[in-house]
């Protein structure tokens, strides 16, 4: 009986010990089976042991700059360390052959463009959240096409995508237009918002702030035929000069920061308006008074790629334009522009830029209403303007003595309110924007205007 059990139990082991070996055979094959089908190579690479792997079989976030002088074809098999552990923490992955064929037969060019190595994709062959806004640099833009494209944030759409090289050559005076940038609040709406150009394709509202800051949207429709180009007669024209921050320009020593200057000839009692906007850097404006005496802003209504400064000129003579940024070497395009009044005719005594929207309060109409208050003087002249391209404007203002004035579209065109209102008495004006049909919602820009009219003699 004993050697029964004996033999069991020798039988039991053997099988265990079998199904054990089995085990063990076919871990090592499997694991011996990936090392065998991914060769991570050697750290020949110069750029290897940087964090970011640079062996183009592979995709994904984890790849580094792929740069236009690297023989793509050769550059595998030499970063080792860095792909292998971005490998194994799921950064990268391991694309397929066609996949490497059909990007090698990519033409990147160089990188003679206007942004080259900037981070994004500067050429229109390519779409994705990595393309800047206005791609234009065909085959100019290797480094970053190339590396976005690794990395997973373009793709490659095509030749069909460039646009017509010479589009507006037959005519005479577009092809010298400068459509500028798209720093206008109202740009890429599908409208073109620069009052220089008119038609059925332009906004019913035209601000003097917003010319060429909507290039997208009236390129667009200039090339489609929906505008026409009026030419730069918009009200308050005055000095626009585009430039660019960079490493050539004067330094502050104390700073680091990088300046540009310009000159500008005021005269006394002169309003002058100087605004810089930039979507490159913080901007930073200063003026500097024939006198010496220094203005600055930084961030324009808490915009960083805006600073603003309105001026009621004291002297006449020249006045220094101070371009720079909030930071120390900070670079980029940007765009300066210098508007001036002959003479000080009013005061902004309101502007505001507000929203409709629900959670307002609400008339027994169903409009939604914002209320604001300003003070007024006897003899004062009061002009209120309400602006939107969301809804249809409605304009109630209530007098001191509770006397009601209302609007809707004087206007004479579109959607828009205005109200001159003589003060006869001195106290707080309460001016209501709503809309003239219930529950319209949206952005509005409210302005008063006070100028001084004949000042009654209370004597």
């Amino acid at each position: 009986m004993s050697e029964m059990n004996a033999v069991r139990v020798y039988q039991h082991l053997s099988i265990a010990l079998l199904v054990a070996l089995c085990f063990l055979i076919f871990f090592i094959a499997f694991n011996s089976g990936k090392t065998t089908a991914l060769m991570f190579g050697d750290d020949s690479s110069e750029f290897s042991v940087n964090g970011e792997c640079s062996d183009t079989r592979f995709r994904g976030p984890g790849m580094g700059n792929i740069s236009a002088g690297i023989g793509v074809e050769m550059s595998i098999e030499n970063d080792a360390s860095d792909c292998s552990s971005l490998f194994d923490q799921g950064l990268i992955f391991l694309a397929s052959e066609s996949a490497n064929l059909a990007l090698r037969a990519i033409e990147f060019g160089d990188d003679e463009g206007g942004w080259p190595e900037d981070g994004e994709c500067d050429d229109p062959r390519f779409d994705g959240e990595a393309v800047a806004s206005s791609a234009d640099d065909v085959r100019q833009d290797a480094t970053d096409c190339r590396t976005l494209l690794y990395q997973g944030s373009v793709n490659f759409v095509g030749e069909d995508n460039i646009p017509p090289a010479d589009e507006f050559d037959d005519d005479p005076v577009l092809a010298d237009i400068d459509f500028g940038d798209d720093l206008s609040d109202w740009a890429n709406d599908g409208e073109c918002d620069d009052p220089r150009f008119g038609g059925g394709g332009s906004a019913t509202t035209l601000l003097d702030e917003d010319a060429l800051h909507d290039a997208a949207d009236c390129s667009a429709l200039y090339a489609a035929g929906e505008i026409f180009y009026v030419g730069d007669t918009w009200d308050n024209a005055g000095i626009i000069e585009r430039g660019v921050l960079e490493f050539e320009d004067d330094v502050d020593d104390e700073t680091g920061k990088y300046l540009d200057s310009y000159f500008f000839e005021g005269s006394a009692n002169q309003r002058t308006v100087f605004e810089l906007r930039s979507v490159d850097f913080d901007t930073y404006l200063i003026v500097i008074a024939p006198n010496g005496e220094e203005f600055e802003n930084d961030d324009y209504e808490g915009d960083l790629n805006r600073s603003r400064l309105s001026l009621d000129l004291t002297l006449s003579g020249a006045y220094e334009v101070l371009v720079t940024s909030f930071g120390s070497g900070e670079t980029g395009a940007y765009t300066l522009e210098i508007n001036t009044e002959d003479e000080l005719e009013g005061e902004v005594t309101l502007d505001e830029i507000g929203r409709l929207e629900a959670g307002d309060e609400v008339q027994a109409s169903g409009e939604f209403i914002d209320s604001f208050e300003i003070v007024a003087l006897p003899g004062q002249l009061l002009t209120i303007s309400l602006k939107s391209e969301d809804f249809d404007t409605y304009l109630i203002v209530k007098s001191p003595s509770g006397e009601f004035f209302s609007d809707d579209d004087s206007l004479g065109f579109g959607s828009n309110s205005l109200l001159e209102i003589e003060a006869a008495e001195f106290g707080t004006f309460d001016i209501q924007v709503t809309s003239y049909f219930e529950e319209e919602t949206g952005e509005y820009a409210l302005q008063v205007v006070s100028s001084i009219m004949d000042i009654p003699n209370f004597e």
